[in-house]
């Protein structure tokens, strides 16, 4: 993977963080998802708009390390099945603060489609 599109990755990751904090409750509720690989849990399986609420994200695009124009960009090359569904996770050597910014991404990766 080039650099700009780990960039772009770690940005749209950073935007679903946004959104998770938006609809946390919502995402805690609802039913386990069956499309996204091991470990991809914490948050797990979102939309656009539901990353856009996550802490990671909200931290991000409030400390301006990334536009919601950006994270729709990684969004995008994320959700390579199209449908509009990513999973995320929080690494745990992110956790934390730190000068490269890292408290504000997730990492992303498409979910399989259901059947």
């Amino acid at each position: 993977m080039n650099q700009k599109r780990r960039v772009a990755a770690s940005l749209a990751a950073s935007a679903i963080a946004f959104a998770a904090m938006v609809t946390a409750p919502t995402l805690a509720s609802a039913s386990p998802s069956t499309g996204c690989p091991s470990g991809y849990t914490d948050p797990g399986e979102a939309t656009f708009a539901e990353t856009l609420t996550l802490p990671r994200i909200t931290t991000g695009l409030t400390t301006g390390a990334y536009t919601v124009g950006d994270l729709a960009d990684v969004f995008a090359l994320i959700d390579a099945n199209e449908d509009g569904r990513i999973c995320l996770k929080a690494v745990s050597n992110l956790r934390g603060n730190s000068g490269k910014n890292l408290g504000a991404f997730y990492n992303g990766v498409d979910n399989r489609p259901r059947h």
